[in-house]
């Protein structure tokens, strides 16, 4: 009974190739000023911050960047909103406006948004809200290429509950690379800490 089992499961298994692999990379601590927030962060990404508008628009973030091949690019990034933010009145407007498309609808030709859950992250269990959502992207806008992309992203917002504001922690990949790249967000969003 063991054995047939094992063979049914190894039957159904996706077979995995070596496209479909993506070698775990190395972790650093990542501190914002301020502390702000906190978390590992692949050490071979690309890292990108741009403090020019950080004080005077009221928040503070880093991008990383997958070293890959593909048309569109593996992004990760993690911000924090002070309540003092020119963009948005609080994590419920976020949420609002990331939620749907400017129509207010969930669900487009070009876009798909799933709903907005009550989820967890870092090793206390902050309470955060995630969602999922699917955009459809062209690749050449300087052209009259249709090449295009479905981009699939996973959003979580955690509101912080010492000096208030929130966070988005954004992981945005292509749907064929979306689950590649999801343990290394899952990793950040595991070790994160915020205010």
């Amino acid at each position: 009974m063991i054995r047939l089992a094992a063979a049914l499961i190894f039957c159904l298994s996706p077979v995995l190739t070596a496209k479909d692999v993506v070698k775990p990379p190395k972790y650093k601590v990542y501190s914002m000023d301020k502390d702000y927030f906190s978390c590992v962060i692949p050490a071979d990404w690309q890292f990108a911050r741009d403090t020019s508008y950080e004080e005077a628009d009221g928040f503070y973030g880093i991008e990383l960047s997958a070293p890959s091949s593909s048309k569109a690019p593996v992004s990760i990034s993690v911000t924090y909103y002070t309540p003092e933010s020119v963009d948005f009145d609080g994590h419920d407007d976020f949420i609002r406006r990331n939620s749907r498309n400017v129509l207010g609808e969930t669900k487009s030709p070009t876009e798909t948004y799933g709903p907005v859950k009550k989820a967890t992250v870092g090793k206390a269990g902050a309470k955060a809200f995630s969602l999922d959502r699917e955009r459809k992207r062209f690749l050449h806008l300087e052209s009259k290429s249709e090449e295009s992309v479905v981009l699939r992203e996973t959003i979580y917002v955690v509101p912080a509950a010492k000096k208030g504001g929130f966070h988005v922690l954004h992981f945005s990949a292509s749907k064929a690379d979306h689950g590649k790249y999801l343990p290394v967000f899952r990793r950040l969003v595991d070790s994160f800490k915020g205010v």
